[in-house]
């Protein structure tokens, strides 16, 4: 099986976001002034990091929430002949994936039932004013004359868990810190609990045609699953790179080669493998390459020979992609390969590690830091 390579973005803000959706409907006419309190009341007491989206029902067209209380009463008026529907709110509902959805009036939404089993069911909380929303019917929960109250511990439920994972699923780069490798049996997971953000963008492997989905737990109990749509692919910055001083690439050319070299730290020679001299009585040794650690560099690091020199860089990932279906993976000072099974669809160590200076590519070769 040949593993694809995608990118995705996890677009959750740290303290959530809401969708307000009011009732303008001529059922709610009666209720408006209850139904234009109780929004109000709600954005009073969202916290500010709380994004918030406004709609009126059966208008796809979304509204300043910032202007509810100054023009309420034209916007009601120009919505009045519009069907109880949620259908046409489609598409900006869907893009909110993950947003907690409050559909505030009275009288019946006659397309309810259209959503039975849909994701966006598990995040609507209807508000009725008046007359319930769903009638007799039991599709999504309902507060009936809800306070601000009731709702502010639904609507303020943050994040307190993500896990993204999927078939073959072997993230290659992240940048978000919060975020762990995380193995079960040979399947391979991102996670991050308690953290202050949960934005995510990540290039990945995964069987063909799979979907990543990312499990959401909130901090009232509730746990959620939601697919991770595939995006373009990522611009990844690269910063810290630079040349290696003429010892260093001294070094280097002999290392590359199999060759043993003479350690500037201890004055010894050392085989062509050695990246730190245990020698210089340092606890941790010293690095061969003190320019790379100046430079603050972690993880994997690319050195490619060119006529000005020999160029250090950052490698644009954690995870460095070999062969077909084959990775590396940082243990301690060294790299672990892993290779992916997909008659077990599971990823699965080879006993080996990576050798310093792998090659890559033409003058192109790797070394862990």
């Amino acid at each position: 099986m040949v593993l694809e390579e995608g990118c995705s973005h996890f677009n959750w803000t740290g303290g959530g976001r809401v969708v307000l959706v009011l009732d303008a409907s001529e059922s709610a006419q009666p209720f408006q002034s209850q139904i234009v309190s109780l929004a109000q009341g709600v954005l009073r007491a969202l916290p500010a990091q709380v994004g918030c989206q406004l709609y009126l029902l059966g208008n796809p067209r979304p509204y300043p929430h910032q202007e509810l209380t100054q023009r309420s009463g034209p916007w009601f008026r120009e919505n009045r002949g519009r069907a109880s529907l949620l259908a046409p709110l489609r598409e900006g509902l869907e893009a909110e994936e993950l947003s907690t959805i409050v559909l505030i009036g009275a009288g019946p939404v006659f397309d309810l039932p259209d959503w039975a089993g849909s994701d966006l069911l598990q995040r609507l909380l209807l508000a009725s004013v008046g007359p319930s929303l769903q009638g007799r019917q039991d599709i999504a929960e309902e507060l009936r004359d809800p306070r601000v109250s009731d709702l502010m511990p639904r609507l303020y439920n943050p994040l307190t868990r993500v896990e993204i994972a999927g078939p073959g699923f072997m993230p290659l780069y992240w940048d978000n810190d919060a975020y762990g490798l995380q193995w079960s049996a040979g399947q391979v997971s991102l996670r991050a609990a308690q953290a202050e953000e949960y934005r995510l963008a990540l290039s990945f492997l995964a069987a063909p045609g799979a979907l990543l989905r990312a499990r959401v737990q909130r901090a009232a109990g509730e746990a959620l699953e939601m697919r991770l749509p595939r995006s373009d692919e990522l611009q990844v910055s690269s910063s810290g790179g630079g040349l290696l001083g003429p010892a260093e690439q001294d070094v280097f050319e002999r290392a590359v080669r199999g060759q043993p070299f003479r350690c500037p730290h201890c004055g010894q020679e050392h085989s062509a493998d050695t990246l730190f001299c245990l020698e210089s009585g340092s606890l941790l040794g010293e690095p061969i390459y003190p320019s790379l650690q100046e430079s603050g560099l972690k993880g994997f690091v690319l050195l490619q020979a060119a006529d000005a020199g020999v160029r250090f860089s950052p490698y644009p990932g954690r995870v460095l992609r070999l062969a077909e279906g084959e990775v590396a993976l940082p243990q301690g000072p060294r790299a672990q390969r892993y290779r992916y099974d997909p008659s077990s669809e599971r990823w699965q160590p080879t006993g080996l590690f990576l050798k310093p200076y792998a090659r890559l590519g033409r003058h192109c070769y790797v070394v862990l830091c």
